[in-house]
């Protein structure tokens, strides 16, 4: 039995928590990258979303670096050559992934890099935030702010990067400073 931490986002707040989780033996667990899998879903690119959460399966921990073949990568989405050819086109075009062609032999493989923009909002290109719904703006460096920019910091809002005070979230408006009761 392995104890990890997962990491999950409030869709509400943008709020970053972590969470015990529990892996049994033979236990099936892949680190997914969430702002990435949402992007696709709401873009209905869903040959894209099965393609990455096949690449995703085939991760180590610590490593962005996977080569599953492409009949291996058609048996784990269910899907056919052509929408798993188009599936990584996709996530190509939306910055998740880099593809490297390598000779080996006398074959040609498909070397797979995950990039950081799976799982960090602000790291997405024009393309993939066009699909992402801003939820505020910090007070301080004025930076239009996506869910997991920022963390609830006691009865208010926290800009991850630069501490500043969010000026709203969604249809909450937020004061910049928390109140303070008037005691007299």
């Amino acid at each position: 039995m392995i104890q990890e931490k997962a990491i999950y986002v409030d869709e509400e707040t943008g709020e970053i928590l972590e969470k015990d989780i529990i892996i049994t033996k033979n236990g099936l667990y892949a680190p997914l990258g969430i702002p990435a899998y949402n992007v696709l879903a709401r873009a209905k690119e869903h040959a894209a979303k099965d393609v990455l959460v096949a690449l995703m399966s085939f991760r180590h921990a610590g490593n962005n670096h996977v080569w599953p073949s492409q009949s291996l990568l058609m048996r784990q989405t269910g899907r056919g050559k052509a929408k798993v050819i188009e599936g990584t086109k996709v996530l190509k075009e939306f910055g998740f992934i880099k593809v490297k062609k390598v000779f080996d032999g006398k074959l040609m493989h498909n070397h797979y890099f995950i990039q950081d923009s799976c799982y960090y909002t602000e790291l997405l290109n024009e393309k993939a935030r066009s699909f992402v719904v801003p939820v505020g703006s910090c007070l301080v460096c004025g930076k239009t702010l996506f869910p997991g920019d920022f963390k609830k910091n006691g009865d208010s809002y926290a800009h991850w990067r630069c501490s500043g005070n969010i000026a709203k979230i969604g249809a909450k408006s937020f004061s910049p400073m928390p109140r303070k009761s008037a005691v007299g």
